[in-house]
């Protein structure tokens, strides 16, 4: 039978009969048994009720017991969990102690009260750029070490970083509540820094940086520097370069390294290894050695010095090159002796570039030489930067300034300007070749260092001699006659360069040897941009430097210096 609606939408929606009638018998034939046809059923109002107790009485657990562990029981935990706290601690190395040849203590440690790093301690200014300065072990704004290392930042500190540093150790430190240690127990031994000698005699060095300093700043050169090195194996007895820093400031005092940073003479910059700068009449010698030797003199060739020689003009005849000496009127009739002890321009003009008739050197014969005599080539010291020198070439004068070379330039150079460049210690080895006779000596700073020499050959030994009784008379009648001095021989050669953009400074050197006869050490020194030509400025500096010397310590002036 059916059942007919009326058209519209229901009221009341709901099951007709013969719907409920036709699921009753199952005409689909579901598995009653496996529960096919039959509705899910939601779960009952009591296994509701069951299931939310249970979660509360977990959650009721949970409070309490985290109450119990942090009001009722919290501060004998706390106390327990910081009564075994454990912590790596490190064990500071100690840095190796600097020495001078003689033993004496340079660079040593001391340790406050309280502090877990032993702080430097430092001779003094004289030794600033022999040092150099140290950078502690750093902290971060917690208090805890993020650096755990005293680190070598320049000069000798920075060189035998590896040597002077050490290895740190560390402990496992058990504390209580308090801080106060529980236990400790060693995990690695500490290994402190070996020592160092340095070939450096103190007493030298000081007294050397305190005559430069004063000769400097009381004659208003820029700046300075001087060596003093053994003849036979290189090793450095002084190396002062002025202005210099103080090392204990650098490293203890940060804070006030900024009035070095802020000085215009560059303090930091070591003179006698860093800096190049022309030779001057010091490469007199040299020249002269290489005439003798390739014949273009002789020990008894004269030359007549009228202080100038002129060359041919050939854009303007009417008006000749003029090369002057630095002595008006000239030096008369000069051998190559003379040439040397009185330093004369003209002698060297036409001995390194020819004069008329007269055959000279030639630029090309002049730069293989110089190079076999190491002028101007690195010494391979380790300290400090050191920079090749320059040794004029008419490559290297195109290259600089893409122009010919020309007659001038040699002579020019034949008196160690024109772009000539060396450094104090670059100098300082060319010239063991006189002291020694035979061989370069290589310096050296510490005495474990490998002795570094070189034999000369292709170059008679009577022309070294020749050159060395020159060098002699630079002092005994010559252009260094203040370093006459009584029970001391010095053989000496001097140098004068200008300087500057209009030629407006001048450098003023010393280099030689000491006692003549029988050379025990080798010296150089150097004074930077002098306002005024002071004759004789280093050498009257170097001369101060001797007479203070064997003042202060007159057995030992005996020892090092004395004939």
């Amino acid at each position: 039978m059916m059942w007919f609606r009326k058209k519209g939408k229901r009221k009341d929606a709901r099951f007709d009969p013969d719907e409920i009638f036709i699921d009753s018998i199952n005409p689909s034939g579901f598995d009653e048994q496996q529960m096919e046809g039959v509705l899910e059923k939601p779960l009952s109002r009591t296994s509701l009720t069951l299931f939310r107790v249970i979660l509360l009485a977990i959650l009721l657990v949970f409070l309490g017991k985290s109450f119990s562990l942090q009001v009722i029981n919290g501060e004998e935990y706390r106390t327990l969990a910081e009564r075994n706290i454990l912590r790596r601690v490190p064990i500071f190395a100690d840095r190796g102690v600097i020495y001078d040849r003689n033993g004496a203590e340079l660079a040593w440690n001391t340790k406050r009260e309280g502090e877990d790093v032993s702080r430097r301690v430092y001779r003094g200014e004289a030794f600033g750029h022999l040092f150099g300065y140290v950078r502690y072990p750093q902290k971060d704004s917690k208090g805890k070490y993020w650096s755990f290392k005293t680190e070598g930042e320049y000069g000798v500190e920075r060189l035998y970083d590896d040597t002077l540093a050490g290895e740190n150790g560390s402990t496992i430190v058990e504390y209580d509540a308090e801080g106060n240690i529980v236990s400790s127990n060693l995990v690695s031994p500490v290994q402190h820094g070996k020592n160092i000698t340095l070939t450096i005699d103190s007493r030298v060095q000081e007294v050397l940086y305190d005559t430069l300093r004063d000769y400097i700043e009381e004659h208003h050169f820029e700046g300075g520097g001087a060596a003093i090195m053994d003849v036979q194996n290189g090793d450095l007895l002084a190396l002062v370069s002025y202005p210099s820093f103080d090392s204990n400031v650098m490293t203890n005092e940060r804070s006030r390294a900024g009035t070095y940073l802020r000085n215009p003479q560059k303090p930091f910059f070591h003179r006698v290894v860093s800096g190049l700068y022309p030779p001057g009449s010091t490469v007199k010698p040299f020249i002269a050695l290489a005439a003798l030797n390739e014949h273009i003199i002789s020990p008894q060739t004269t030359i007549l010095s009228t202080g100038k020689i002129e060359v041919e003009n050939p854009y303007n005849p009417s008006k000749p090159f003029i090369y002057r000496d630095w002595k008006r009127g000239g030096h008369g009739v000069t051998d190559v002796k003379k040439a040397i002890a009185e330093s004369v321009n003209t002698f060297f003009y036409i001995v390194g570039g020819g004069y008329k008739s007269r055959e000279g050197l030639g630029i090309r014969r002049i730069d293989e030489y110089l190079k076999q005599f190491h002028l101007g080539e690195r010494t391979m010291f380790p300290l400090f930067t050191e920079k090749e020198g320059v040794i004029p070439s008419p490559e290297w004068k195109e290259r600089t300034f893409h122009d010919s070379w020309r007659l001038g330039d040699t002579y020019i150079s034949a008196i160690g300007q024109f772009g000539f460049l060396v450094s104090p210690l670059q100098l300082l080895r060319s010239y063991s070749l006189f002291a020694n006779r035979q061989f370069f000596v290589s310096p050296r700073l510490t005495q474990p260092e490998p002795v570094k020499r070189e034999v000369l050959t292709g170059v008679k030994r009577e022309y070294i001699d020749v050159v060395r009784e020159g060098m002699r008379d630079v002092v005994r009648k010559g252009t260094a006659r203040n370093l006459l001095i009584d029970g001391v021989s010095i053989a000496a050669k001097t140098g004068t360069a200008q300087v500057g953009a209009h030629n407006e400074f001048y450098d003023s050197w010393i280099v030689g040897f000491l006692p003549y006869e029988n050379p025990r050490y080798l010296f150089v020194l150097f004074l930077e941009k002098g306002k005024k030509a002071y004759g004789g400025a280093a050498s009257a500096a170097f001369r101060d430097f001797l007479i203070r010397f064997q003042e202060e310590y007159p057995q030992l002036f005996t020892e090092y210096f004395a004939d």
